[in-house]
């Protein structure tokens, strides 16, 4: 009787068991104008897989408070997808393909990371394009979220994508290549983009090291893109972001240093 009351036990535990990879499995999800960290390994990194993770609505970017300093992405999935974070290209990416508005809603708007030559400072606006321009590579960034979709992740937000997968790699999608091929070492999105979107990580990259990539909000048209701040990617495996101040908080700071000018003048005299 023992033996039977056991089994009877064990038969609907295995039966969880096997279930239980079909409940706790998450597809990735995107939506229109949602923010795109992607990772791939560059020549020197022995890891193979690419990497992509969610970081919501470019709103939370584009309205974020000045010098307010923040984490986004998933540093664990980071360090666990790649033994070494040397060699290690990275881009952020959104793109607006629905809604047809104005400013920041103008159709095949698009926001995109370029790397900064030296740390400490910001690197060369992105320039305006024309929206048939901007149309070819929003639709580029919108289909390695879309496409992801289809694809089991860690969560909803991240996804570690193999080198097997040549229809979904970061790699296939933001890297250069002719004819729509992409996986070039460039990643100007299947040579649709006006440069390279990516950041570089060094041979010798360490858990002191960083890199910083900055971060603009390209609407179709003439001139320089409109700057939004900085990504910081940390040898830690974790990702800062960093807003710019609004106009408005320059001359508050302004107003402030001068102030603080007369204060120091006055307690001198």
């Amino acid at each position: 009787m023992k033996l039977t009351s056991t089994r009877s036990w064990l038969l609907p535990a295995v039966g969880l068991a096997l279930l239980a990879p079909s409940v706790n499995a998450q597809l990735f999800s995107y939506s229109d104008q949602n923010v795109l960290l992607a990772f791939r390994p560059a020549a020197g990194n022995s890891s193979t897989d690419t990497l992509l993770v969610n970081l919501g609505s470019v709103s939370t970017f584009v309205n974020a408070a000045g010098g307010a300093a923040f984490y986004v992405g998933n540093s664990s999935a980071v360090n666990s997808t790649y033994t070494s974070l040397a060699n290690l290209d990275y881009s952020v990416s959104a793109a607006n393909q629905t809604v047809a508005g104005t400013g920041d809603q103008t159709l095949h708007t698009i926001w995109e990371t370029r790397p900064r030559a030296s740390v400490d400072t910001q690197s060369t606006p992105w320039s305006r394009q024309s929206n048939g321009l901007l149309s070819n590579t929003s639709a580029k960034i919108a289909s390695l979220g879309n496409g992801a979709t289809t694809l089991t992740g860690i969560n909803t937000s991240t996804v570690v994508i193999p080198l097997s997968d040549t229809s979904h790699s970061v790699s296939k999608w933001v890297g250069s290549g002719a004819g729509g091929a992409g996986g070039g070492a460039t990643g100007n999105w299947q040579s649709t983009f006006q440069g390279n979107a990516e950041t570089k990580t060094s041979s010798s990259f360490s858990s002191s090291d960083f890199t910083r990539s900055d971060f603009y909000e390209i609407i179709p048209g003439s001139g320089s893109s409109t700057y939004l701040g900085y990504f910081q990617f940390n040898g830690d495996g974790t990702t800062l972001f960093n807003p710019v101040p609004e106009p408005q908080e320059y001359a508050a700071l302004a107003g402030a240093a001068l102030i603080g000018f007369a204060i120091w003048r006055r307690a001198r005299k």
